[in-house]
């Protein structure tokens, strides 16, 4: 099955309304691409984290992709979901745990270093022998999905695996 008949469903088109906001992006794409009636939009996750790290006595601005999971696991709008995040502990693993994934219809978010300690997120929706297909949330990026090689990918991380959120609907 190719490329776009396994992701012919996806959201490409949800961007993050706030520089802030590539984690609840993705996480919102990654929803509606297994549930496309979904009420839960960006705002509603940032809303929900924002109250869960108040709760647990951390500061929301510090969000990761294994907080998001935790919300996840107990937030009622996402019932339909089973989370499993994790660091690959390097680019091979990641390599072959993302491929598997999407081979089995999973997009995988996955933490990209973009300088200064800072991160934004990717949900890798496809890939073939060179390059991984990405769904970038930032507005700015076009066209969405975009390809990112595979050895682009690799130099970025490093050689580094990094953290990855994958949905599944139970």
């Amino acid at each position: 099955m190719s490329f776009q008949e396994k992701l012919e469903n996806f959201p490409f088109s949800i961007r993050q309304v706030n520089e802030n906001f590539c984690i609840p992006a993705s996480v919102e794409a990654v929803t509606k691409y297994f549930k496309r009636d979904s009420n839960v939009n960006q705002e509603y996750i940032w809303n929900a984290f924002v109250k869960y790290c108040a709760a647990k006595n951390r500061n929301p601005t510090n969000i990761n992709l294994a907080w998001m999971k935790e919300l996840i696991d107990v937030d009622p709008a996402f019932r339909w979901a089973e989370s499993r995040d994790g660091g690959a502990k390097d680019f091979h693993t990641l390599f072959e745990y993302s491929k598997k994934g999407i081979d089995d219809r999973f997009p995988h978010i996955i933490s990209v270093p973009i300088g200064n300690g800072r991160y934004h997120m990717l949900t890798i929706v496809g890939y073939d022998k060179t390059n991984f297909y990405v769904h970038d949330p930032d507005p700015h990026a076009v066209p969405n999905p975009h390809t990112i090689s595979i050895n682009q990918l690799q130099s970025i991380l490093s050689d580094k695996g990094t953290d990855y959120l994958v949905l599944y609907p139970k």
